[in-house]
Protein backbone atom coordinates (compact mmCIF):
# COMPACT_ATOMS: atom_id res chain seq x y z
CA UNK A 1 0.00 0.00 0.00
CA UNK A 2 2.90 2.24 0.31
CA UNK A 3 4.64 1.47 -2.45
CA UNK A 4 1.28 2.37 -4.52
CA UNK A 5 1.32 5.41 -2.58
CA UNK A 6 5.03 6.53 -3.27
CA UNK A 7 4.46 5.79 -6.83
CA UNK A 8 1.44 7.67 -7.07
CA UNK A 9 3.27 11.12 -5.70
CA UNK A 10 6.41 10.49 -7.98
CA UNK A 11 3.85 9.88 -10.80
CA UNK A 12 2.18 13.20 -9.99
CA UNK A 13 5.65 14.73 -9.19
CA UNK A 14 6.46 13.81 -12.80
CA UNK A 15 3.14 14.82 -14.78
CA UNK A 16 3.66 18.82 -12.88
CA UNK A 17 7.51 18.68 -14.15
CA UNK A 18 6.14 17.58 -17.87
CA UNK A 19 3.60 20.59 -17.75
CA UNK A 20 6.24 23.08 -16.23
CA UNK A 21 8.60 21.70 -19.30
CA UNK A 22 5.99 22.65 -22.00
CA UNK A 23 6.95 25.66 -23.95
CA UNK A 24 5.00 28.45 -24.90
CA UNK A 25 4.43 27.69 -28.72
CA UNK A 26 3.52 23.81 -27.03
CA UNK A 27 0.81 25.23 -25.34
CA UNK A 28 -0.27 27.43 -27.57
CA UNK A 29 -0.94 24.53 -30.00
CA UNK A 30 -2.74 22.67 -27.61
CA UNK A 31 -5.05 24.88 -26.59
CA UNK A 32 -5.75 26.02 -30.20
CA UNK A 33 -6.19 22.17 -31.05
CA UNK A 34 -8.48 21.45 -28.12
CA UNK A 35 -10.55 24.53 -28.90
CA UNK A 36 -10.87 23.24 -32.47
CA UNK A 37 -12.41 19.90 -31.17
CA UNK A 38 -15.12 22.37 -29.24
CA UNK A 39 -14.02 22.10 -26.02
CA UNK A 40 -13.76 25.85 -25.29
CA UNK A 41 -13.67 26.12 -21.48
CA UNK A 42 -10.75 23.59 -21.44
CA UNK A 43 -8.85 25.59 -23.62
CA UNK A 44 -9.49 28.72 -21.72
CA UNK A 45 -8.61 27.17 -18.80
CA UNK A 46 -4.82 25.84 -20.15
CA UNK A 47 -4.66 29.36 -21.69
CA UNK A 48 -5.54 30.89 -17.61
CA UNK A 49 -3.69 28.51 -15.99
CA UNK A 50 0.15 30.03 -17.76
CA UNK A 51 -1.37 33.18 -17.04
CA UNK A 52 -1.83 33.13 -13.37
CA UNK A 53 1.67 30.97 -13.42
CA UNK A 54 4.25 31.95 -15.97
CA UNK A 55 7.68 30.73 -16.75
CA UNK A 56 10.13 33.09 -16.12
CA UNK A 57 10.94 33.81 -20.02
CA UNK A 58 7.51 33.66 -21.10
CA UNK A 59 5.78 36.19 -23.67
CA UNK A 60 2.56 36.46 -22.30
CA UNK A 61 0.95 38.43 -25.67
CA UNK A 62 0.16 35.74 -27.41
CA UNK A 63 -1.58 33.98 -24.68
CA UNK A 64 -3.51 36.79 -24.16
CA UNK A 65 -4.10 37.20 -27.37
CA UNK A 66 -5.18 34.00 -28.22
CA UNK A 67 -7.43 33.88 -24.69
CA UNK A 68 -8.97 37.07 -26.38
CA UNK A 69 -9.49 35.15 -29.71
CA UNK A 70 -11.67 32.43 -28.50
CA UNK A 71 -13.61 34.50 -26.09
CA UNK A 72 -14.42 36.47 -29.07
CA UNK A 73 -15.11 33.26 -31.17
CA UNK A 74 -17.58 32.81 -27.66
CA UNK A 75 -19.39 35.95 -28.23
CA UNK A 76 -18.13 36.67 -24.66
CA UNK A 77 -16.74 40.11 -25.84
CA UNK A 78 -16.61 41.35 -22.12
CA UNK A 79 -14.06 38.79 -21.09
CA UNK A 80 -12.13 39.45 -24.20
CA UNK A 81 -11.97 42.71 -24.06
CA UNK A 82 -10.38 42.44 -20.47
CA UNK A 83 -7.65 40.46 -22.49
CA UNK A 84 -6.76 43.01 -25.07
CA UNK A 85 -6.70 45.90 -22.89
CA UNK A 86 -4.05 44.51 -20.78
CA UNK A 87 -2.20 44.01 -23.73
CA UNK A 88 -3.05 47.43 -25.23
CA UNK A 89 -1.89 48.86 -21.83
CA UNK A 90 1.20 47.00 -21.52
CA UNK A 91 2.04 47.72 -25.31
CA UNK A 92 0.34 50.88 -26.96
CA UNK A 93 2.01 50.48 -29.87
CA UNK A 94 1.11 47.16 -30.93
CA UNK A 95 -1.76 47.90 -33.28
CA UNK A 96 -3.43 43.91 -33.47
CA UNK A 97 -4.51 44.61 -29.51
CA UNK A 98 -6.42 47.78 -30.51
CA UNK A 99 -7.50 46.65 -33.48
CA UNK A 100 -8.97 43.27 -31.59
CA UNK A 101 -9.97 45.88 -28.82
CA UNK A 102 -12.30 47.24 -31.50
CA UNK A 103 -13.77 44.07 -32.48
CA UNK A 104 -14.31 43.30 -29.06
CA UNK A 105 -16.20 47.00 -28.20
CA UNK A 106 -18.23 45.98 -31.12
CA UNK A 107 -19.40 42.94 -30.20
CA UNK A 108 -20.49 45.10 -27.07
CA UNK A 109 -21.92 48.05 -28.99
CA UNK A 110 -20.07 50.59 -27.80
CA UNK A 111 -19.38 51.52 -31.62
CA UNK A 112 -18.00 55.16 -30.97
CA UNK A 113 -15.47 53.19 -28.42
CA UNK A 114 -14.71 51.03 -31.10
CA UNK A 115 -14.31 53.26 -33.79
CA UNK A 116 -11.32 55.00 -31.72
CA UNK A 117 -9.38 51.56 -30.94
CA UNK A 118 -9.55 50.98 -34.85
CA UNK A 119 -8.53 54.75 -35.83
CA UNK A 120 -5.39 53.75 -32.97
CA UNK A 121 -4.88 50.33 -35.02
CA UNK A 122 -4.61 52.82 -38.01
CA UNK A 123 -2.01 54.73 -36.66
CA UNK A 124 0.02 52.30 -36.10
CA UNK A 125 0.02 51.01 -39.70
CA UNK A 126 -2.34 48.35 -39.38
CA UNK A 127 -4.28 46.87 -42.74
CA UNK A 128 -5.74 50.36 -43.75
CA UNK A 129 -8.33 48.69 -45.98
CA UNK A 130 -9.52 46.48 -43.19
CA UNK A 131 -9.58 49.46 -40.38
CA UNK A 132 -11.68 51.56 -42.96
CA UNK A 133 -13.64 48.54 -43.22
CA UNK A 134 -14.44 48.76 -39.56
CA UNK A 135 -15.08 51.95 -38.83
CA UNK A 136 -17.56 52.17 -41.88
CA UNK A 137 -19.12 49.42 -40.81
CA UNK A 138 -19.34 51.32 -37.33
CA UNK A 139 -20.51 54.01 -38.52
CA UNK A 140 -23.34 52.29 -40.27
CA UNK A 141 -24.36 50.64 -37.01
CA UNK A 142 -25.13 53.90 -35.48
CA UNK A 143 -26.61 55.52 -38.40
CA UNK A 144 -29.39 52.89 -38.02
CA UNK A 145 -29.51 52.87 -33.90
CA UNK A 146 -33.20 53.96 -32.82
CA UNK A 147 -31.87 56.50 -30.78
CA UNK A 148 -29.67 58.28 -33.00
CA UNK A 149 -30.95 61.91 -33.76
CA UNK A 150 -31.76 62.23 -37.55
CA UNK A 151 -28.93 64.74 -38.04
CA UNK A 152 -26.37 62.19 -36.44
CA UNK A 153 -28.04 59.39 -38.68
CA UNK A 154 -27.40 61.01 -42.13
CA UNK A 155 -23.82 62.37 -40.53
CA UNK A 156 -22.74 58.95 -39.59
CA UNK A 157 -24.32 57.50 -42.71
CA UNK A 158 -22.27 59.92 -44.99
CA UNK A 159 -18.63 58.59 -42.61
CA UNK A 160 -19.69 54.98 -43.06
CA UNK A 161 -20.04 55.75 -46.83
CA UNK A 162 -16.52 57.65 -47.60
CA UNK A 163 -15.06 54.74 -45.09
CA UNK A 164 -16.24 51.94 -46.81
CA UNK A 165 -15.74 53.55 -50.52
CA UNK A 166 -12.08 53.87 -49.36
CA UNK A 167 -11.44 50.41 -48.22
CA UNK A 168 -13.21 49.27 -51.25
CA UNK A 169 -10.89 51.68 -53.33
CA UNK A 170 -7.67 50.11 -51.18
CA UNK A 171 -8.64 46.85 -51.72
CA UNK A 172 -11.22 45.81 -54.01
CA UNK A 173 -11.61 42.14 -53.00
CA UNK A 174 -12.70 43.87 -49.46
CA UNK A 175 -15.70 42.06 -49.75
CA UNK A 176 -16.91 42.89 -46.05
CA UNK A 177 -16.75 46.57 -46.87
CA UNK A 178 -18.54 45.84 -50.21
CA UNK A 179 -21.71 44.12 -48.51
CA UNK A 180 -21.64 47.02 -45.94
CA UNK A 181 -21.97 49.69 -48.73
CA UNK A 182 -24.28 47.90 -50.30
CA UNK A 183 -26.22 47.40 -47.03
CA UNK A 184 -26.07 51.46 -46.98
CA UNK A 185 -27.54 52.12 -49.94
CA UNK A 186 -30.13 49.27 -49.17
CA UNK A 187 -31.46 51.01 -46.00
CA UNK A 188 -31.32 54.12 -48.24
CA UNK A 189 -33.68 52.80 -50.52
CA UNK A 190 -31.39 52.74 -53.48
CA UNK A 191 -31.99 49.06 -53.98
CA UNK A 192 -31.26 48.33 -57.80
CA UNK A 193 -27.30 50.02 -56.57
CA UNK A 194 -27.67 47.82 -54.01
CA UNK A 195 -28.25 44.50 -55.87
CA UNK A 196 -25.35 45.58 -58.22
CA UNK A 197 -22.87 45.33 -55.26
CA UNK A 198 -24.44 42.24 -53.84
CA UNK A 199 -24.04 40.71 -57.02
CA UNK A 200 -20.50 41.58 -57.96
CA UNK A 201 -20.17 40.11 -54.50
CA UNK A 202 -21.68 36.94 -55.59
CA UNK A 203 -19.02 36.57 -58.63
CA UNK A 204 -15.97 37.45 -56.50
CA UNK A 205 -16.94 34.56 -54.48
CA UNK A 206 -20.01 32.48 -55.12
CA UNK A 207 -22.64 30.87 -53.07
CA UNK A 208 -22.39 32.60 -49.47
CA UNK A 209 -25.39 32.37 -48.10
CA UNK A 210 -25.62 35.89 -46.72
CA UNK A 211 -24.48 37.52 -50.01
CA UNK A 212 -27.44 35.13 -51.60
CA UNK A 213 -29.93 36.40 -49.13
CA UNK A 214 -28.95 40.23 -49.76
CA UNK A 215 -29.61 39.25 -53.02
CA UNK A 216 -32.93 37.87 -52.60
CA UNK A 217 -33.74 40.67 -50.52
CA UNK A 218 -33.17 43.59 -53.27
CA UNK A 219 -35.17 41.44 -55.79
CA UNK A 220 -37.76 41.47 -53.80
CA UNK A 221 -37.70 45.10 -52.59
CA UNK A 222 -37.78 45.18 -56.49
CA UNK A 223 -40.78 43.41 -56.97
CA UNK A 224 -38.95 40.48 -58.99
CA UNK A 225 -40.18 37.74 -56.73
CA UNK A 226 -38.82 34.68 -58.78
CA UNK A 227 -34.69 36.05 -58.88
CA UNK A 228 -35.59 36.53 -55.22
CA UNK A 229 -37.11 33.05 -54.13
CA UNK A 230 -34.43 31.28 -56.04
CA UNK A 231 -31.85 33.46 -54.15
CA UNK A 232 -33.61 32.97 -51.00
CA UNK A 233 -34.10 29.70 -50.77
CA UNK A 234 -30.37 28.88 -52.52
CA UNK A 235 -29.17 30.47 -49.08
CA UNK A 236 -31.40 28.61 -46.92
CA UNK A 237 -30.44 25.56 -48.27
CA UNK A 238 -26.76 25.94 -47.67
CA UNK A 239 -26.90 26.96 -44.26
CA UNK A 240 -29.55 24.11 -43.84
CA UNK A 241 -26.68 21.69 -45.06
CA UNK A 242 -23.77 23.34 -43.37
CA UNK A 243 -22.38 22.95 -39.55
CA UNK A 244 -21.08 26.07 -37.68
CA UNK A 245 -18.11 25.85 -36.32
CA UNK A 246 -19.20 28.10 -33.12
CA UNK A 247 -21.51 29.20 -31.09
CA UNK A 248 -21.18 33.04 -32.94
CA UNK A 249 -21.33 30.72 -36.80
CA UNK A 250 -24.48 28.91 -35.24
CA UNK A 251 -26.25 32.51 -34.20
CA UNK A 252 -25.33 33.85 -37.65
CA UNK A 253 -26.75 30.76 -39.49
CA UNK A 254 -30.18 31.08 -37.66
CA UNK A 255 -30.67 34.67 -38.09
CA UNK A 256 -29.71 34.59 -42.20
CA UNK A 257 -31.66 31.17 -42.57
CA UNK A 258 -34.86 32.67 -40.74
CA UNK A 259 -34.68 35.59 -42.85
CA UNK A 260 -34.16 34.05 -45.74
CA UNK A 261 -37.15 31.79 -45.48
CA UNK A 262 -39.70 34.08 -44.66
CA UNK A 263 -38.67 36.60 -47.52
CA UNK A 264 -39.25 33.51 -49.55
CA UNK A 265 -42.06 32.52 -48.38
CA UNK A 266 -43.58 36.24 -49.04
CA UNK A 267 -42.46 35.39 -52.45
CA UNK A 268 -44.18 32.60 -52.70
CA UNK A 269 -47.77 34.04 -51.49
CA UNK A 270 -46.78 36.36 -54.37
CA UNK A 271 -46.46 33.87 -57.05
CA UNK A 272 -49.85 31.85 -55.59
CA UNK A 273 -47.56 29.12 -54.44
CA UNK A 274 -49.13 28.95 -50.79
CA UNK A 275 -47.68 25.12 -49.79
CA UNK A 276 -44.11 25.95 -50.32
CA UNK A 277 -45.20 29.25 -48.85
CA UNK A 278 -46.52 27.13 -45.62
CA UNK A 279 -43.44 25.14 -46.02
CA UNK A 280 -40.86 27.71 -45.42
CA UNK A 281 -43.08 29.20 -42.57
CA UNK A 282 -42.97 25.91 -40.77
CA UNK A 283 -39.12 26.01 -40.80
CA UNK A 284 -38.87 29.34 -39.94
CA UNK A 285 -41.58 28.78 -36.64
CA UNK A 286 -39.63 25.51 -36.31
CA UNK A 287 -35.95 27.06 -35.70
CA UNK A 288 -37.82 29.85 -33.85
CA UNK A 289 -39.66 27.82 -31.35
CA UNK A 290 -36.68 24.97 -30.72
CA UNK A 291 -36.48 24.44 -26.86
CA UNK A 292 -33.20 22.58 -26.85
CA UNK A 293 -31.12 25.62 -28.80
CA UNK A 294 -30.44 29.14 -28.12
CA UNK A 295 -32.28 30.99 -30.90
CA UNK A 296 -33.62 33.82 -28.98
CA UNK A 297 -31.88 36.91 -31.05
CA UNK A 298 -33.81 40.41 -32.90
CA UNK A 299 -33.99 38.68 -36.10
CA UNK A 300 -35.28 35.24 -34.94
CA UNK A 301 -37.91 36.97 -33.43
CA UNK A 302 -38.79 39.50 -35.95
CA UNK A 303 -39.05 36.89 -38.54
CA UNK A 304 -40.89 34.97 -36.33
CA UNK A 305 -43.58 37.29 -35.80
CA UNK A 306 -43.80 38.05 -39.68
CA UNK A 307 -44.15 34.30 -40.22
CA UNK A 308 -47.39 34.47 -37.99
CA UNK A 309 -48.65 36.95 -39.87
CA UNK A 310 -48.00 35.85 -43.33
CA UNK A 311 -49.45 32.24 -41.98
CA UNK A 312 -52.82 33.78 -40.74
CA UNK A 313 -52.75 35.30 -44.10
CA UNK A 314 -52.77 32.15 -46.04
CA UNK A 315 -55.47 31.03 -43.54
CA UNK A 316 -57.65 33.28 -44.41
CA UNK A 317 -57.39 33.39 -48.19
CA UNK A 318 -57.70 29.50 -47.39
CA UNK A 319 -60.69 30.42 -45.58
CA UNK A 320 -62.90 32.60 -48.55
CA UNK A 321 -61.24 30.08 -51.47
CA UNK A 322 -63.38 27.36 -49.18
CA UNK A 323 -66.48 29.81 -48.41
CA UNK A 324 -66.21 30.73 -52.28
CA UNK A 325 -66.61 27.06 -53.81
CA UNK A 326 -69.78 26.23 -51.22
Amino acid sequence: MRRSIRLAVCFAALLAATASAESLEELLARSEAIYATGRFEEAIAILQARLEAPEPDDNLIPVRGTLGDIYLEMAKPDKALEQFDEIAAEHPRYARAHYKRGRALEQLARFLEAIDAYALAGEQLYDEAEIRGRIGFNYSLLANLPETATADRRRYAELARKSLTRAIQLDPSNLSAMGNLADIHFNLGEFQLALDYYERMDRMESSRPMTLARIGSAYLKLEQCKPAVENLLRAAEILAASKPRTRTDAQVHRDVEVFARVRAAECLIALNRAAEARSQISRVLEIANCTDCATASREVDRSKLRAEELLLQLDAVSAANAEATR
